[in-house]
């Protein structure tokens, strides 16, 4: 319904792959489907999404990991894998406070990709413990429809306007090394660039707050741009 299909990457795309959906029954008689795959068949699916998933963070594409149980670890990893690459990392979260009837009822029009009922109740209760990362970056409700939903990804995944036309400077990796950054700023501003610190600025290093007081004045001033600051400081 987001419309975001080809930007979509999931664990179960690629079992698909490796397999083939094949028509199965349940038990109470209704029609299903089943994907059959060996026990050496699943490491190389997760190894595949996982490599296509790297592939599309190195050329900059927004990307939508669907995983309906991806525990805390692997919210972590994902997000530290995100992060190599500049990314923010949000969680929809589709299943909110739905009551797990109502998920049963949409169930049952699903046709032949319907899920167990049993299943599905197990999956509902785990998923309603489940924890969010801290790491993530924010959680969008999934639970509204998708005219609601899309202009926050929109919003949040649109690229920043800079507010100039000068040059642009690219900085990271400062490590709270302030008199470095003061050289470089006094060096090659002439007044009007505009700074874009990607991170890694106050650890290490011998004087953070020098650092802090040089990117916020810049930023304040409208000649910086770096989310960081609405963070306390951590990138």
């Amino acid at each position: 319904h987001l419309g975001v299909k080809d930007l979509t990457l999931s664990y179960d795309h690629f079992r698909t792959l490796f397999s083939a959906p094949f028509p199965c029954v349940n038990e109470d008689g209704s029609l299903a489907e089943s994907v059959r795959l060996g026990s050496d068949v699943e490491p190389a699916a997760v190894h595949a999404a996982q490599q296509a998933l790297t592939a599309r963070l190195k050329v900059g594409t927004t990307v939508f990991f669907d995983s309906t149980m991806m525990r805390i670890g692997d919210q972590n990893n994902m997000v530290k894998l995100a992060n190599s690459y500049g990314y923010k990392t949000y969680l929809i979260d589709c299943q909110g406070s739905l009551d797990v009837e109502i998920l049963l009822e949409r169930n049952r029009h699903r046709g032949v990709k319907r899920v167990d009922e049993q299943v599905l109740r197990e999956i509902h209760a785990a998923c309603a413990e489940k924890p969010v990362s801290p790491f993530i970056t924010g959680v969008i409700d999934g639970t509204r429809t998708a005219n609601l939903v899309m202009p926050e990804i929109f919003q949040i995944t649109k690229a920043p306007k800079l507010q100039t036309e000068q040059n642009v400077i690219v900085v990271g990796d400062v490590h709270s090394c302030a008199e470095a950054l003061q050289e470089a700023v006094d060096t090659l501003d002439d007044g009007s660039a505009h700074w874009v610190f990607v991170g890694d600025l106050f650890d290490r290093g011998p004087d953070a707050l020098g650092v802090w007081r040089i990117v916020t004045g810049l930023i304040e001033a409208g000649r910086g741009t770096g989310d960081f600051v609405r963070r306390q400081g951590f990138w």
